[in-house]
């Protein structure tokens, strides 16, 4: 299939290719409820245990009331740091900045597209943040799940390949500890893609909000700057 083709509507796909794009949602979404239920349900409905709080930071990162918190000298995990930033993403006020630093967690200041998303849906309410932590991974995990179900269909792949780009364990892992890499992964290969069919300003923007969810991303902008000079 020619490279124009991949820009045709979806209603231009044949009637099992949409069956099968929507059986690849479903099935994404599926799993996410079953595997978010078990995880809830360990957790007894404390949406602080993805954040996945360590004591050792809990004087920097002020966990909220109620929150989760593992026992004495625990580390925790990076969920915790995000879960900061999402109460300031632009670092607007000097606490912010001073905890980060005071924890030895600087260098994440600039992973601020994953707690400026979960910011926005939380409405800006402190006590909202760790759902939307949550909720910013799942709705990244449909997108991508949709989205790569609607190319492969129009490169005459089957869509069903969706499900195991969307349910890879490492995404599927990180959406369970709150952390930024299904947001980088999904932003990635969106730019790479929207790239790949010269809408130049897209791809731009995915790429920008997937270095700026994980720094390693930039190989994904080199990888356009030498394919462009190419």
């Amino acid at each position: 299939m020619d490279r124009g083709a991949l820009k045709g509507p979806a209603a231009a796909l044949e009637p099992n290719a949409r069956r099968q794009i929507f059986v690849a949602a479903l099935a994404v979404a599926g799993a996410l409820a079953v595997v978010i239920a078990v995880q809830l349900a360990h957790y007894h409905g404390n949406l602080t245990g993805f954040v996945k709080f360590g004591a050792a930071f809990a004087r920097y990162l002020h966990p909220p009331s109620g929150a989760l918190v593992g026992g004495s000298g625990s580390q925790g995990y990076d969920g915790q740091f995000f879960y900061f930033q999402a109460l300031d993403p632009l670092l607007l006020r000097d606490a912010t900045v001073h905890a980060l630093a005071q924890a030895g967690a600087a260098f994440r200041m600039q992973r601020m597209a994953y707690p400026a998303l979960a910011f926005v849906v939380a409405g800006g309410s402190a006590a909202a943040v760790p759902f939307a932590l949550l909720a910013v991974n799942l709705l990244v995990l449909m997108t991508l799940a949709i989205g790569f179900a609607l190319y492969a269909a129009r490169r005459g792949w089957s869509p069903l390949w969706a499900v195991a780009v969307a349910l890879t364990p490492g995404l599927l892992l990180s959406t369970l500890r709150d952390l930024s890499d299904p947001l980088a992964t999904a932003a990635a290969l969106g730019g790479l893609l929207a790239y790949r069919e010269r809408r130049r300003w897209l791809a731009a923007l995915l790429l920008a909000v997937a270095v700026l969810a994980r720094e390693p991303m930039i190989l994904a902008v080199l990888a356009v700057l030498i394919d462009w000079a190419v």
